[in-house]
């Protein structure tokens, strides 16, 4: 007979798998099935405990107990069992984030589980919200495999109550670790700095950074309306604004002769200031060239 026992362990680190994200494949990229051969998803969770924690011997001595009930012929003492409970200094994990110095409980579960913020007070649905490095408790079951073959036990994960956040660790190599050994050599024709054409910022819309506008250019866009600050009166018709030059038909003068703009001017499908686009070491020549300045 396979029963449960019910488990809440001490606060852990996710070190592998994903408490939203399950996997409808296993080992090899095989197909997970249930018994009627039907796919199913596993939800997996590996929960990295200190050694020296000193919560951990009760865990440990329920996970053994499950063990001896559901194998009385003394299954549980084969090296060959399957504890679900990985030593995270051994060799072939020790330089694994977060194994050296932790038991590292391989749990799973057929179902989604539920997580919650500190204390169980909100469940938490956003699966950015806890991340693979993060601290959590889980509450979950251990309980024997029944198979007299291949002799185990099961640790599954019900729910996780996220405690605290951690350093994210990453799935694959780390991008430092594989380019920073060695420096690339640039190839002909190519540039450590902007060329001419290419875009200053990604998106749909590029847009410049936040400052004053430059000469010609419009703040707020066409249309845009900027009311008076409260308690400012406003201006009776026929004046102007502090700072700002009337148009000559609202005077009702002779305009005077307009002075030329100094220095570049920037034509209309231009998308940035001049400067913006020296800064992006583009010159006056390859401006002129795409039709971007006078």
């Amino acid at each position: 007979m396979s029963e449960r026992t019910d488990i809440l362990t001490p606060v852990g680190r996710l070190v592998q798998g994903d408490l939203f994200a399950g996997s409808s494949t296993g080992y090899g990229g095989k197909a997970l099935t249930d018994k009627n051969n039907n796919p199913r998803t596993e939800w997996y969770v590996g929960l990295a405990i200190p050694k020296t924690d000193p919560e951990w011997p009760a865990l440990w001595a329920k996970i053994q107990a499950a063990a001896a009930a559901g194998f009385p012929g003394g299954q549980s003492q084969l090296p060959t069992f399957s504890w679900k409970v990985v030593d995270g200094d051994a060799p072939e994990h020790a330089n694994k984030e977060g194994a050296a110095g932790h038991y590292i409980l391989r749990m799973s579960s057929g179902f989604a589980p539920q997580v919650y913020t500190a204390g169980g007070a909100a469940k938490i649905v956003d699966p950015a919200a806890v991340k693979r490095g993060d601290y959590i408790r889980v509450y979950g079951s251990v309980a024997p495999n029944g198979d007299m073959q291949k002799p185990g036990v099961f640790i599954n994960v019900n729910m996780a109550e996220l405690v605290g956040y951690g350093d994210a660790i990453q799935s694959g190599p780390d991008g430092a670790v594989i380019f920073g050994a060695s420096q690339a050599a640039l190839p002909p024709g190519a540039s450590q700095t902007p060329t001419a054409g290419t875009p200053l910022a990604t998106g749909p819309a590029a847009t410049p950074p936040a400052g004053p506008a430059a000469p010609g250019q419009m703040v707020g866009g066409p249309g845009t309306t900027f009311p008076n600050p409260p308690g400012a009166a406003t201006p009776p018709a026929g004046t102007a604004a502090p700072g700002v030059t009337p148009a000559p038909d609202f005077l009702g003068t002779q305009a005077a002769t307009p002075t030329p703009p100094a220095g570049p001017v920037m034509l209309p499908a231009a998308q940035y200031t001049y400067e913006q686009y020296k800064a992006a070491n583009w010159s006056d020549e390859q401006l002129r060239a795409q039709g971007l300045m006078q």
